[in-house]
């Protein structure tokens, strides 16, 4: 077994890192104790967010819950704990103006959230699921408490802001040391894999990465893992959506990806849940075609 402070196939980062020295904090075996699920298996979400398409509605992470079994999924569940914002429209108030976000007058009830695959972990828990769930959240920008939300990247050149969704059951905020205080969002899915990796060897889990849509960052995600070394006994499963958009789809169509990477899975949407399933990480009960939402 690797000695904590050595470092793991996700990142150049430490697990060790995580782990902070007060008396509150998480021991290593706090973090498998957090996810370990029933049928020893974990599934990383990854995908779209803020520029996901509006086509999808809001209902991208309905349609993931119920691939992963609805309210019977039992398996523990990484993905981010995030939720971008669109900033208020000019006009609406003299505060939110000037920060271009919403005010605390503007805030809880008026605020449109962008889709995304996060709330796969917000939908999961709305069904009362047994999953465990754990959401990870890089610390990308300066964190601020605003209007009762805790903000954690403010770009102006954009037209939205990142806040921690509140609905989420736990997240995990991510900020390593005074060395490097900041994150960028690559650290969400280096971090997910060192989690994973933990669960593997000191709880014998079974893992998938779910990619769904996704720009640069997924791109980059679904890389490192197709290149992992395969394990025949526990191999890291990476399946793709492949009409679900951007990079999932651009991967699925690469024929010099899937050549190189003959292990990688991929499958239609309305076909997302039955291969979940025939792969082991969906209970047998779970829904045949669940509604995409779009």
């Amino acid at each position: 077994m690797r000695r904590p402070n050595q470092k793991r196939p996700g990142t150049s980062l430490r697990l060790a890192s995580l782990i902070h020295t007060k008396e509150d904090a998480l021991s290593r075996r706090d973090l498998v104790r957090l996810a370990a699920s029933a049928r020893e298996c974990v599934v990383r979400v990854t995908g779209g967010a803020a520029l996901i398409g509006d086509g999808y509605g809001d209902d991208v992470g309905r349609f993931l819950a119920e691939s992963l079994g609805g309210s019977a999924c039992d398996v523990a569940v990484l993905a981010g704990a995030t939720m971008s914002i669109d900033r208020p429209a000019l006009g609406l108030c003299i505060r939110c103006d000037e920060l271009g976000l919403h005010c605390p007058a503007h805030s809880y009830g008026r605020v449109k959230s962008k889709p995304g695959v996060m709330s796969v972990l917000m939908n999961l828990a709305a069904m009362n699921a047994p999953a465990r769930t754990i959401g990870l959240v890089p610390v990308i920008g300066d964190v601020s408490l605003y209007a009762g939300f805790v903000v954690v990247s403010d770009k102006p050149e954009n037209d939205y802001y990142t806040v921690i969704d509140d609905r989420c059951p736990f997240c995990l905020v991510l900020q390593f040391s005074t060395d490097k205080p900041t994150l960028s969002w690559d650290d969400e899915w280096r971090v997910s894999i060192d989690y994973m990796e933990l669960l593997r060897n000191d709880a014998q889990h079974r893992s998938l990465h779910l990619a769904f849509n996704g720009g640069v960052v997924t791109r980059n995600e679904c890389l490192h893992v197709a290149a992992l070394p395969q394990d025949d006994d526990n191999p890291w499963n990476l399946l793709l959506v492949e009409d679900s958009g951007r990079a999932a789809e651009a991967l699925s169509n690469d024929l010099e990806f899937r050549r190189q990477f003959p292990h990688v899975v991929s499958c239609r949407m309305q076909e997302l849940s039955g291969v979940i399933r025939e792969m082991g990480f969906a209970p047998e009960e779970s829904q045949q075609t669940p509604a995409t939402g779009e």
